[in-house]
């Protein structure tokens, strides 16, 4: 079964209700993952790249949530970046925070490839995640064609 890989931080700040609208969010995509993919939680930069390493040919994506609030996550992203071949690469999409939008946003740019907003359609997140995977590997499978010519 193919993988995803969510790396979600839990916050030791208070709640409110806007926070708790994102949980439910958060766990909604979960559940969406869940039904077609093998989901792979961390809590952790640090966790991500032995999956990455171990896994790679498997996984469909890395999604971060709120990756602004994450220490560790820009040289994630360049360990994921080195790491992505010619064949086989793992593009990353982000699930933007309400109130941290426009930092999370900042890092689009590969191989950050998307966002995904908690607040759309079960059809439109799952339809985001799934040419996440195609677009990346469709790139990279071209590149190595190039190469092949």
């Amino acid at each position: 079964m193919k993988k995803i890989i969510l790396l979600s931080v839990e916050s030791s700040e208070k709640s409110s209700v806007s926070d708790d609208l994102v949980k439910e969010g958060l766990q909604r995509i979960e559940k969406l993952i869940s039904e077609k993919y093998e989901l792979i939680k961390t809590a952790s930069p640090e966790e991500v790249k032995p999956l990455i390493d171990e896994y790679k040919v498997d996984i469909c994506a890395a999604i971060i949530y709120k990756p602004s609030a994450i220490d560790g996550v820009g040289e994630l992203l360049e360990y994921i970046n080195k790491s992505n071949a010619f064949l086989f690469a793992v593009p990353v999409l982000v699930i933007a925070g309400e109130d941290s939008r426009d930092k999370d946003e900042d890092y689009l740019g590969y191989p950050v490839i998307g966002v995904i907003d908690f607040r759309e359609s079960d059809k439109v997140i799952m339809t985001r995640i799934e040419n996440a995977s195609h677009s990346i590997n469709s790139l990279s499978f071209t590149e190595f064609a190039k190469m092949l010519q």
